[in-house]
This record gives structure tokens, sequence and C-alpha cells, in this order.
């Protein structure tokens, strides 16, 4: 039986999942506007409003206000999705390090935050074409069709993480997907 409360349908409880968009910050509007225009466009695009921006610093919203609209909404599992290219201070210390702080506020909220991008075999794929282009290499950096399907289950895998689902509903979605 619903209970008036969407996070709850009988005596299972569904856990909101939330994304915090984390970008670094800019003294250029022109750039922070970009993170912006990004939420915007994920927002649409998947139908969620359980995503918000946030920045680590020199512009707002910094990470304590996303956090906080995320969990006023409900969400109590938040992936922090880092807009750096690699693994340094901020992504390793800073960023994390500030969420946890404001999380200690927050019992029973928890978050993860991603890799750098640069891990992305997507985004290599992307800086691949480019180079290539720019040098006008004869190589083409097209996937293969056993490429498309690793990154396929790749993705597939990347969005069944966390869910708390049984391993055979699992299953069933790699095989629908």
């Amino acid at each position: 039986m619903f209970s008036g409360n969407p996070a709850w349908r009988g005596d299972i409880r569904r856990v909101l999942k939330g994304v915090l968009l984390l970008g670094h910050g800019s003294a250029r509007g022109e750039a922070n506007q970009m993170v912006w225009d990004l939420v915007h466009r994920l927002r649409s695009d998947l139908g969620t409003e359980h995503l918000e921006p946030a920045f680590l610093q020199l512009t707002q919203p910094d990470i304590g206000t996303g956090l906080g609209r995320l969990i006023d909404a409900g969400c109590r599992e938040i992936f922090v999705l880092a807009l750096f290219l690699v693994s340094g201070n901020h992504h390793t210390h800073d960023a994390g390090a500030e969420i946890r702080r404001i999380l200690e506020r927050y019992p029973g909220v928890e978050f993860t935050l991603s890799e750098p991008l640069l891990l992305n075999p997507g985004f290599y794929r992307l800086i691949s074409g480019r180079v290539a282009r720019a040098i006008g290499s004869g190589v083409s950096p097209s996937p293969t069709g056993a490429d498309i399907e690793r990154e396929s289950f790749e993705i597939v895998e990347t969005h069944l993480q966390g869910l708390e689902l049984p391993e055979g509903e699992k299953q069933v979605v790699r095989r629908v997907t």
C-alpha cells in the first residue's frame, strides 16, 4: 500500500538516488554556465530532478548547497560526478574530504565519488578522434562491433553498480539491454 511518501511502497523502502555534478568553479561566468547547461540538459533528457550542480570553489552553489538540495529531496545515495580530468588534489583529497565533512550531519546518506574522466574509455575515444582529425591521420578511431558491444556492457555494469537488485534480476537487465 502506498503511504503517500514516494520513497515508500508497502514494507519495502526504495532508496532515492541523486547525482551531484561537481565542477571546479571559475571566475569566468561562461565556464560555470556550461556546467549549469549540462545539468539542465541532463535533467530534461533523463527525466529527473535529482541532479544538482555544485562547484568546489569560486562560485555557487557550493558542495554543501548542492548536497543539501538532494538530501532535502529525499536522496540517500548520492553519486558525485566529478568533472575533473585527472586524479589531482581536488579530486583525490579536496572533494571527498568536503563531502565527508558535510555528510557527517546526515546519518544514513552515502556517496560515491566518480573516477576522473580520463579513465573512461569513451572519453579516450573522444580525445583519440580529435587528435586523429587534427593531425590528418588516416587511422580511424571508429569503434568496431566488438568495441561497441564491450562499451555497452561497461555502461550497463556501471548503471547496475549500487542497485539493490537480486543477481537474477541483474542478469535479466543485462540480457534485455
